[in-house]
């Protein structure tokens, strides 16, 4: 069963459900999605479907990646959410969003709601974010959002850009 973890007129932020497997490959199949995310597509909707059955974020967390659901049509627009990085013990927000829906203004949307779940849910004053250098769109997301940029480190072939947003 799905959670709703946040929704605001337009969307609505909710937990992965088996029937979404298929979006998920779909999203993950396309190169221009996948660019500047440094992921590996999923070989098979099966793949994603098992990816999908075995998160356990929000239940180890707190928080998740969460798919994006507009509500007047009921699709699935993208992902967008919260992640945890015991290593660094720090919340990364992260986006990714079907080429059909770039430059809507959904991933600031989506964003928005993240954070406002990471500050008055999960009482965090802290939240990170990264983008590859040549990724200016969702530089510019992050900035809308109100993120500052603090530096560019290479990593697996990229300039990944850090960001920290306090509340």
């Amino acid at each position: 069963m799905a959670i709703t973890i946040a929704e605001n007129e337009n969307i609505l932020l909710r937990t992965w459900l088996p029937e979404d497997a298929l979006f998920f490959y779909q999203l993950n199949a396309d190169p221009d999605v996948m660019r500047y995310t440094g992921d590996p597509a999923f070989e098979s909707v099966e793949d994603a479907l098992n990816f999908i059955t075995a998160y356990r974020d929000f239940e180890l967390h707190g928080c998740g990646r969460w798919i994006i659901i507009h509500k007047t049509s009921g699709e699935a627009i993208g992902w967008c959410g919260i992640k945890f990085h015991p290593d660094e013990k720090e919340y990364d927000l992260g986006f990714r969003l079907l080429k059909k829906n770039w430059n809507q203004g959904w991933a600031s949307e989506a964003a928005r709601l993240c954070m406002k779940y990471a500050s008055e849910v999960m009482g965090l004053r802290v939240l990170t974010a990264k983008a590859v250098d040549k990724n200016l769109a969702s530089i510019r997301v992050l900035e809308k959002c109100g993120f500052i940029y603090l530096t560019t480190k290479p990593e697996g072939g990229f300039n990944w850009c850090h960001f920290v947003k306090t509340f």
